[in-house]
């Protein structure tokens, strides 16, 4: 679930914890649209999904993903696959062919 960076929700998804009596609970409200990935995802997938996600329009949709949770069980293997799917993202001038990302900032 995400929410926005309300206190007032913060204090009401506590209240249900301490209600609930839960025992293991990770609070990351601070975040807009997080990635989570477990353990038994395919891997080759979340690594396209999750590149998608966070390059797509330059990071400036708003739906863009923020942050990515990562079962530790597989986070190597994550960040393994992730970098090689990054290194290979053509970044240059989007008039030419093969160009998947245009420059973040320009001098202007």
């Amino acid at each position: 679930m995400a929410f926005t960076r309300l206190i007032e929700v913060e204090k009401l998804v506590i209240a249900v914890v301490v209600y609930n009596n839960l025992k293991l609970v990770i609070l990351e409200l601070r975040e807009k649209s997080p990635i989570i990935i477990y353990e038994d995802a395919n891997m080759d997938k979340v690594v396209e999904l999750a590149y998608f996600q966070m390059f797509f329009n330059h990071g400036q949709c708003c739906c863009a993903a923020s942050c990515i949770f990562v079962h530790e069980n597989i986070c190597n293997k994550f960040i393994e696959k992730s970098k090689a799917c990054t290194l290979k993202c053509f970044i240059g001038d989007l008039f030419r062919n093969g160009m998947e990302q245009g420059p973040q900032v320009e001098k202007g």
